[in-house]
């Protein structure tokens, strides 16, 4: 088994060494893998860091200007070579140590499974502010509404795929930004993909880059161009 570690970069100088260097010692005890980073034009020095980490598993891909979230994961999956593709948020949000819940249902047979904040058997140890709890489930049902889409938590940042399947799947993918894990799962929902839904042990980041007003428009129109867009 090879498994491609997906991280997207944004301003991530505070904790990028280290989680990069934990993800490493992580998978370097049980498996075959590399980790790519997608650095998406940081305007701090978090591309400089990248470059000072010395694994050589590290394959480190950058966007010239600032594309969004959904592009920087593409590129990274182009790039891929592994029969797994883990996405991770960079702030570990996420233990990376969970992935071992996620690979239990892929060997159980599931195409992807995602991580999940708002399952019975989740554990999350830092809530988000209230304000964001709320955007979040009003979010979680217009997705339901709109696109038919059953799940509890779509934006959980730790989620598991098949590579060939995901490769797929990518290769329809118009959004750019933070809805593009709406996007895979809506096509994965047209294609008949098997997925699964699993509780995770989460810590909220109080320095999120989401932008809680603006990104939550964006999100909302992303959300109607998915639904009403014609993919072949």
């Amino acid at each position: 088994m090879f498994i491609s570690v997906i991280i997207p970069i944004y301003n991530e100088n505070k904790i990028l060494k280290k989680n990069i260097i934990e993800i490493n010692n992580y998978f370097s005890a049980k498996y075959n893998f590399e980790i790519i980073a997608v650095d998406d034009a940081s305007t701090d020095n978090s591309l400089e860091i990248l470059k000072s980490i010395n694994i050589k598993n590290l394959v480190i891909l950058k966007n010239k200007v600032n594309l969004g979230k959904g592009c920087s994961i593409i590129k990274g999956i182009k790039k891929t070579t592994g029969n797994l593709i883990l996405v991770t948020d960079a702030d570990l949000s996420a233990p990376i140590s969970e992935f071992n819940k996620l690979l239990k249902k892929i060997n159980e047979g599931y195409d992807f499974v995602i991580g999940s904040r708002n399952k019975k058997e989740s554990l999350v140890t830092l809530k988000q502010g209230i304000i964001r709890i709320i955007f979040g489930k009003c979010f979680n049902i217009i997705i339901k509404i709109i696109l038919g889409l059953k799940f509890n938590d779509t934006q959980c940042g730790f989620k598991l795929f098949d590579a060939e399947k995901l490769k797929k799947i990518s290769s329809k993918c118009y959004v750019s930004r933070f809805c593009i894990d709406v996007e895979i799962l809506y096509l994965s929902k047209l294609l008949n993909i098997n997925v699964y839904e699993e509780g995770i042990i989460w810590n909220n980041n109080k320095d999120s880059s989401v932008r809680i007003i603006r990104d939550s428009i964006n999100m909302f129109f992303d959300i109607l161009k998915i639904r009403f867009r014609k993919y072949k």
